[in-house]
């Protein structure tokens, strides 16, 4: 095969895949206008509690943030959008729905950073002589299993955080596989950390959750003795994030807790 032939061939390869990204941004981005357009007026049982969280992060009223059930990251969201456009009670409803759409963009951001890494895991499948199924295949696949956990299961008409907590999830996922590209550097560990705990700080059950991306953090080191000073920063970093949400959590009930969000 000649230089020019292989050359048109990658062009082609790209052109495709940059069109396959082009129809599922806009198939989501308008799919995803039109449900929160839709409901603007519908509002889900969760949907007060966490504009009440975001009106008392504003007051900075703390005791009412700790909250057994509901975490504080979607209300600061909320509170940030009431702060610069001065909401009143008559449009917050309809401005949630905003908020909601912006947080499905970030997801959507979210997927396609999660999907390179998935793209490099399938060039070295390829390149050690395996013979996978085309990319462009994968990737219309992955983009419509997507879709549908977000626009049909997590929806952007649900006033809650899940879609926050799906944007995380996916961003924690290509930390994983950066580190395992290359486990060395300690930032990606601390990130790692931050980013673990913040997905409780958006949903309780997280808690839960935080130390398997951990577990398989120090997994990907390839070594014990190097993952230990890592696992630790990345510990470190988590306890640091959620530490004052549970010295909250824990003095308001007067024992130990990370929430009551019932059996997970």
């Amino acid at each position: 095969m000649s230089a020019q032939t292989i050359a048109e061939h990658s062009i082609y390869k790209y052109i495709t895949e940059s069109k396959i990204r082009i129809f599922f941004w806009s198939f989501g981005l308008v799919f995803a206008a039109i449900d929160a357009y839709s409901s603007r007026f519908f509002i889900n049982n969760d949907a007060i509690v966490y504009i009440e969280i975001g009106e008392a992060i504003k007051e900075f009223h703390w005791h009412d943030v700790a909250n057994f059930t509901f975490s504080p990251v979607y209300g600061l969201l909320f509170a940030i959008f009431q702060s610069l456009f001065r909401l009143s009670p008559f449009d917050e409803i309809l401005w949630a729905k905003i908020l909601n759409y912006i947080v499905f963009i970030g997801t959507l951001s979210s997927f396609e950073l999660f999907l390179r890494f998935v793209k490099r895991e399938y060039l070295v499948l390829v390149n050690s002589g395996k013979n996978p199924l085309p990319w462009t295949w994968i990737q219309a696949l992955l983009y419509s299993i997507f879709l549908v956990t977000t626009l049909v299961s997590v929806r952007v008409r649900l006033i809650n955080p899940d879609m926050l907590v799906y944007s995380l999830v996916l961003i924690c996922s290509s930390v994983l596989m950066s580190i395992r590209e290359n486990p060395t550097p300690y930032y990606k560990y601390a990130l790692l950390g931050f980013l673990a705990g913040t997905g409780y700080l958006t949903k309780a059950f997280l808690f839960l959750f935080a130390p398997v991306f951990l577990i398989m953090a120090a997994f990907s080191v390839g070594s014990f003795k190097r993952s230990v000073p890592r696992i630790a920063i990345a510990l470190f970093f988590l306890i640091l994030t959620i530490g004052p949400l549970l010295v909250m959590l824990s003095t308001k009930r007067g024992s130990f807790t990370y929430g009551e969000g019932g059996r997970h």
